[in-house]
C-alpha cells in the first residue's frame, strides 16, 4: 500500500461516503440517502476510513451486538484500487474485533476471488451463498 495513505479508525460524514457509494456503483437505486447512511454510521460499532492527503478513498464498517459482528460496506475509491487499500481497512476492522466477539461474518459481492480467504474467512456454504465466516480466533 502507498506510505501516504493512512487508515484510521474515525466517523466519515455520511456526505463523503454516500460519494463513495455513488463512485463504486452501489447506490444504483437512489434509496442510500445521507440521512440513512447517518443513521447507518451512528448504529456502527467501529468505522474505518482510509484517506490518500485529504481525499477519502476507502471505508469497511462494523455492525453487530454483544456476540457477532458483520463487516459491512468495504469500498474503495475506484481511482485508488489494487494498492492494498481494502486489505489494511479490513485488517484494521479486524484489529478493533478481536478478542470482542465468538463470530464475524460478511457477505462477499466483490467478485474479487479469493480476497477475503487471503483474510482467513471460509464460505459458510460454498454451494448456496457467500456468507463468510471468519477461521481463526478473533
Amino acid at each position: 500500500m502507498d506510505a501516504s495513505i493512512a487508515i484510521s479508525q474515525t466517523r466519515p460524514s455520511a456526505d463523503a461516503v454516500n460519494r463513495l457509494y455513488d463512485l463504486v456503483g452501489w447506490n444504483a437505486s437512489g434509496l442510500r440517502t445521507v440521512a440513512k447512511t447517518q443513521k447507518a454510521l451512528d448504529l456502527s460499532l467501529c468505522t474505518v476510513t482510509a484517506k490518500f492527503g485529504d481525499k477519502f478513498v476507502g471505508f469497511g464498517r462494523i455492525i453487530g451486538d454483544a456476540y457477532t459482528a458483520q463487516i459491512l460496506d468495504l469500498m474503495t475509491h475506484p481511482d485508488y484500487r489494487r494498492q492494498g487499500i481494502a486489505s489494511s481497512v479490513l485488517d484494521e476492522l479486524l484489529r478493533y474485533a478481536k478478542g470482542k466477539f465468538l463470530g464475524i461474518y460478511l457477505i462477499d459481492g466483490s467478485s474479487i476471488e479469493g480476497f477475503y480467504e487471503k483474510h482467513n474467512f471460509i464460505l459458510a456454504n460454498p454451494e448456496t451463498d457467500k456468507l463468510m465466516n471468519l477461521t481463526e480466533d478473533v
